[in-house]
């Protein structure tokens, strides 16, 4: 894709245009800067970055031991960039990012099953236990 970057670790993620994206989503409508800087340390952050805007219109993390597994987390895409094949790049990246490659891949998704069963993503029959944050 032209005029995309794609960017992987914490030093290019762009804070307040991640939580400006997360904003846009159901599930981390009230993350904070705090609660994100928290999470970045400990994840490995991937992005797209628009360059003529210099804005990052997409941003996922992927929490992993490196060894076995990977779990894919607060994948999105800002509306105004969405159908326009970002977040397969964006997907992409993370699962032929070198090392993860090699690792079983695991999410948890409502509205987006097509969008990873085509990077092969499967469904299981199994149950997703949780358990909630205490305030």
């Amino acid at each position: 894709m032209e005029n995309y970057s794609i960017l992987i670790g914490r030093e290019f993620m762009r804070l307040q245009d991640i939580l400006g994206l997360l904003s846009q989503t159901y599930w981390a409508k009230g993350y904070s800067l705090e609660m994100l800087e928290k999470a970045l340390t400990h994840s490995l952050s991937f992005g797209l970055l628009d360059d003529a805007t210099d804005i990052q219109i997409a941003f996922a993390r992927v929490i992993t031991d490196f060894a076995t597994r990977f779990y894919i987390v607060d994948v999105v895409v800002d509306q105004n960039y969405r159908n326009m094949g970002i977040g397969n790049q964006l997907v992409e990246a993370i699962v032929t990012y070198e090392p993860l490659k090699s690792l079983r891949g695991l999410l948890i998704t409502k509205d987006a099953k097509e969008l990873y069963k085509k990077f092969g993503f499967e469904e299981y029959d199994i149950t997703c236990m949780q358990k909630p944050c205490i305030s």
